[in-house]
Order: C-alpha cells, then sequence, then structure tokens
C-alpha cells in the first residue's frame, strides 16, 4: 500500500516447513513491487526479523527459524534495493528492556529493524511510527506506565535519492 510518499509492504510467513520463511512466489512478488517503485521509501512489516539484528540474548535469537528465510535471497533484494530502509518485525518478543530492542545492532545493511514485544506478558510494550516527510519517528509507549519512553526514541531518516 502507498501511504503520502511511502511504500508500505506487507509479507506473511508462508511456507509450512519454516516459521519465518517466505515462498519463492511471495519473493517473486516482492521482488517486482520494489522494481514498480524505485524510488519510493519502503518500509516491510514481516513476522521475523533479519539475521543478527539482535544481539545472541535467548538461544533462539539469530537462529534459521527465528530470521527472514530465505536470507541469501532476503539479503540480495535489500543491497540491490537502496529504496529499502525500515523494516518492522515481531517473531522474537523482544523486550523493551532488552539492550538490543533499540540499538545500533538492529542496523542490516541500510536498513533499520524494529523489533516488537510480546503482548501477552504483564508489561507490555506498543512502538508507533510517525510518517514525516523526510524520516520516521519510532516511540515505544509502556501500557503498564502509561507514558512514552524517550530513550528508545529513534528517529530514521528516508533514504535520498
Amino acid at each position: 500500500m502507498q501511504k503520502e510518499s511511502y511504500l508500505l509492504i506487507f509479507l506473511s510467513a508462508d511456507t509450512p516447513e519454516h516459521l519465518a520463511q517466505l515462498s519463492t512466489e511471495q519473493l517473486n512478488w516482492f521482488e517486482n513491487e520494489l522494481k514498480t517503485h524505485p524510488k519510493m521509501p519502503t518500509i516491510v512489516f514481516f513476522h521475523a526479523p533479519l539475521d543478527h539484528t539482535l544481539e545472541r540474548y535467548n538461544r533462539w535469537a539469530n537462529t534459521p527459524n527465528f530470521v527472514a528465510q530465505p536470507k541469501e535471497a532476503i539479503h540480495r533484494l535489500i543491497v540491490q534495493n537502496p529504496e529499502l530502509f525500515l523494516r518492522i518485525s515481531g517473531h522474537t518478543h523482544t523486550s523493551a528492556k532488552e539492550p538490543s530492542f533499540a540499538s545500533s545492532i538492529n542496523r542490516y545493511e541500510q536498513v533499520t529493524n524494529v523489533h516488537n514485544s510480546d503482548m501477552n506478558k504483564e508489561t507490555i510494550w506498543s512502538n508507533s511510527l510517525f510518517l514525516e516527510k523526510d524520516r520516521v519517528r519510532i516511540q515505544t509507549y509502556d501500557h503498564q506506565a502509561h507514558q512514552w519512553l524517550p530513550s528508545l526514541e529513534r528517529t530514521i531518516l528516508v533514504p535520498k535519492f
């Protein structure tokens, strides 16, 4: 979907034998969408994060079933498409208390991976994306404390072509 000057791509894990894999058909569709919109800043929403965009804080982080697959094909698309700059994921249910929730490790090539926490915990955090003309602001809200967390606010600049 197009929202203002942004292209928003929504993908789903559609290969039954893998928790985090795009099918060949969906990968081809994704590649075609990028070719069709080569100059639009693009945000991707996909359940699983990009490889190594978190510290190894538990036994699942950065393992094949917990990162987007096929990772070689996804890497190729990222490198070939500078308009890709932001990715939103949730598969790892990363707590906002985890140091790599919002850190420099979240960067994969030119793409920043935004991680989301589990909604079934005592403390619930949610991320909001504010699409502005030349940047996306990401703010994290602590639902237990009823407040935004300024220390986790991030600003991602839109790529220039």
